[in-house]
């Protein structure tokens, strides 16, 4: 890939077939700069999902794989594989109702067996960590908070968080939205308090109060978490201009 030449890592994209939703889609991983040179070596794992509208290209477009060989290569962060998956467009990641497709055991169960059985990844919850941006923050979250035995540090960047049903999400219905809904999981989940938890907005943000809702749940059960407002709007911009503090956040909590 001519873009991603200059990287002392490896970019590559491939394809999986989904047992789950009897697909096959496209997948971007990022390796990092010693994983040809360190045949035994194992490595922790950061899921990064894209948003509404977007594909598994969309975190390349924030410059992702960039700043993270910048990072591991100048030793700021400690090396890891960094999986950036495809959905079948405004999934929300979610398992949909009416035996609609499931879209989060897809991530949880396809997407992460299918990883860790073609790269050397550590496999362990505290080695393996998911973001995402806009729908793919709202899917993180409910991801981590669904199976904390699955992931065990999260990061939300601008999560698109509905706090009550909404016509947009026509495929939820009654307990399904509710299982979708950060703020319900938070009240009525157990075994977050092993979560490592990022949360960021930008104060020009149209979901900034729906976002403070899901802090201050967090707040309220006692759940440790990392709260950012940042200067910035719903867009791409601002992801860009963040994406090195949402490295730092990952590459410490999976090194913890």
């Amino acid at each position: 890939m001519a873009a991603y030449e200059a990287l002392q890592g490896f970019v590559v994209d491939d394809k999986f077939s989904s047992a789950i939703i009897g697909e096959d889609f496209s997948y971007r991983v990022y390796l990092p700069p010693d994983y040809l040179r360190s045949p035994s070596r194992r490595y922790p794992v950061l899921y990064m999902l894209h948003g509404a509208g977007g594909n598994y290209t969309e975190w390349s477009d924030s410059f992702l794989p960039e700043q993270a060989d910048r990072m591991i290569t100048s030793g700021e962060i400690a090396p890891m594989i960094i999986v950036m998956p495809d959905d079948g467009g405004q999934t929300y990641w979610a398992n949909w109702s009416d035996d609609g497709p499931r879209w989060g055991d897809y991530m949880t169960e396809d997407v992460v067996s299918m990883v860790d059985q073609r790269y050397r990844t550590l496999t362990s919850p505290r080695e393996r960590a998911i973001g995402g941006l806009s729908m793919g923050g709202l899917g993180a979250l409910n991801l981590a908070f669904q199976h904390p035995d699955v992931f065990g540090i999260v990061g939300s960047h601008s999560p698109s968080v509905r706090t009550q049903p909404d016509p947009a999400l026509w495929f939820l219905h009654d307990q399904d939205f509710w299982d979708n809904d950060p703020v319900w999981l938070i009240e009525n989940r157990s075994g977050l308090d092993s979560l490592s938890i990022w949360l960021d907005v930008g104060d020009e943000d149209v979901w900034l109060p729906n976002i403070e809702a899901v802090h201050q749940a967090l707040t309220d059960q006692g759940l440790k978490h990392e709260w950012h407002i940042f200067s910035g709007t719903h867009e791409a911009e601002y992801w860009i201009e963040h994406v090195p503090d949402y490295l730092r956040f990952y590459g410490a909590a999976l090194n913890d």
